[in-house]
């Protein structure tokens, strides 16, 4: 219809639809610019810079939105569509410099509209892969191999077949009864080994082993205590222990050694040491630590006589008495500590409550704790077959 009007019609057209009668229209901008990129955008395309694309319709456009990669660095740009219903593209935007504003022609443009084309006519599109869509490429040969089986069958191999000894053992001295037993001492005297023919054969029993050799000096079991200084310390370990110590913090020992000589298997941690006959134990209570200290803030203190004391029933009473009985000292500061309050608590040594928890001590360790540590670093959990 427009093709046959005259100049004068169409401006006058123009007019009515207020249009601008000067300069390029904007769909002559358009075509005329895009022609410019097309091979460009389409080899974006073909080479996978477009990772996603996702749309959205409504009942008179259609919205695209895709993300496609920067050539020069690992970047990538937001790209957003409008298209008409018809299909002609109504508004774009790109996150390139080239791309601002709402009528964006730059080749990013144009590599999610080949996608879009792609997609409505052959119901597929390129998208940028990932490492796991992609074969390996490690280990590949540098060329490929274009020859015929029979060349592939000389090809040189790293052992010769003719090296191979084939001599399977008589069938006549498999079925004996020594070769079982031949079988399982070459596999359990092999040094090192973690073949898993070795998962067949059960372990040496341990218990045996330790009734089989009579003629030492000392059994097994007092060997490991002493070895583990659980049964005797002598006044050379203390002094060495000592000497290890002395510088206490910057000492790693120092963190590990606090042994009772009467029983080498209890031992003591205390927090500092002051003179001779005292020791220093630092409580600082997280759930008050903004409180000041009290009774009602600290559980484990009571007042008497308007004095904070020790509770005898708290698990720290029966701490600071071990640190007093392991250090053979006769008093300990124990300092509680918040944000708000300080506090020391003078606590004395209870020789009467030692001597008890001591029996419940012995008790515990010649019942259980040896036990665990014989199965432990003696027997290797192996379970004893009466």
């Amino acid at each position: 219809m427009y093709t046959t009007w005259r100049l004068p019609e169409l401006k006058e057209e123009l007019r009515k639809r207020g249009a601008s009668l000067r300069g390029k229209k904007r769909t002559w901008q358009y075509l005329n610019f895009t022609t410019k990129k097309l091979d460009q955008a389409l080899h974006l395309y073909e080479s996978r810079f477009l990772t996603v694309v996702r749309s959205s319709w409504t009942e008179d456009s259609c919205f695209i939105k895709g993300f496609c990669k920067k050539t020069m660095k690992n970047l990538q740009y937001e790209v957003n569509i409008k298209l008409n219903k018809e299909g002609p593209p109504e508004e774009s935007h790109c996150e390139c410099p080239a791309g601002s504003g709402v009528n964006a022609t730059c080749k990013h443009i144009a590599v999610l509209l080949y996608a879009v084309e792609n997609m409505a006519q052959q119901k597929c599109i390129i998208l940028s892969e990932v490492c796991t869509q992609q074969l390996q490429k490690w280990n590949c040969p540098s060329k490929k191999y274009t020859g015929t089986p029979i060349k592939a069958d000389k090809l040189p191999r790293k052992r010769s077949v003719k090296r191979l000894l084939f001599a399977p053992y008589p069938v006549e001295n498999i079925d004996r009864e020594s070769y079982n037993y031949k079988v399982r001492n070459l596999v359990l005297a092999f040094p090192n080994s973690t073949m898993p023919m070795k998962q067949c054969y059960e372990p040496a029993n341990p218990y045996a082993v330790e009734a089989d050799h009579q003629y030492l000096n000392m059994d097994a079991r007092r060997n490991l205590l002493n070895e583990l200084k659980l049964v005797d310390i002598t006044d050379a370990d203390i002094k060495n222990i000592q000497e290890a110590t002395i510088n206490q913090t910057e000492s790693k020992e120092w963190h590990l050694q606090r042994f009772s000589k009467e029983r080498p298997y209890l031992a003591a941690s205390p927090d500092g040491l002051l003179g001779s006959q005292t020791l220093i134990e630092v409580k600082c209570p997280y759930a008050s630590r903004f409180k000041n200290i009290t009774p009602n803030t600290v559980p484990y203190l009571f007042k008497e006589n308007s004095d904070l004391q020790l509770k005898t029933n708290s698990p720290y009473y029966y701490q600071i008495q071990g640190q007093l009985y392991c250090t053979g000292r006769d008093f300990c500061n124990l300092i509680v500590y918040t944000f708000k309050d300080l506090k020391v608590i003078f606590v004395s040594r209870n020789d009467a409550f030692i001597v008890n928890m001591l029996m419940n001590l012995d008790s515990f360790y010649e019942n259980y704790f040896k036990e665990v540590i014989f199965n432990k670093y003696l027997y290797y959990n192996y379970e004893r077959i009466e």
